[in-house]
């Protein structure tokens, strides 16, 4: 039971984390589109390393959420193949 709990949380946290990368990358692509009209024409160099930390942070959290999920795959494969082997050998 515990441990449906944690794995809860563990989904909650990568929900939170790919949502806010989906916020950068939108807000990334609407200020790409014209949709912010703050910036002058042509952007200034400020722009793009704003937008270059964006992108990071993105590719920073993607890969994140990512290896957390290969962790997880290989824990539960690794307790299925646990559960296995106890019920082969008994109590």
């Amino acid at each position: 039971m515990k441990s449906e709990g944690k794995q809860m949380i563990k989904r909650d946290i990568l929900c939170d984390h790919m949502l806010n990368v989906c916020l950068k990358l939108q807000t990334l692509r609407d200020s790409c589109s014209g949709v912010f009209q703050t910036q002058t024409y042509p952007p200034s160099i400020t722009w793009f390393d704003g937008a270059a930390a964006i992108c990071q942070e993105a590719i920073d959290w993607i890969e994140e959420v990512v290896l957390i999920l290969t962790r997880a795959e290989e824990q539960t494969v690794t307790d299925k193949n646990t559960d296995k082997f106890k019920s082969c050998n008994g109590p």
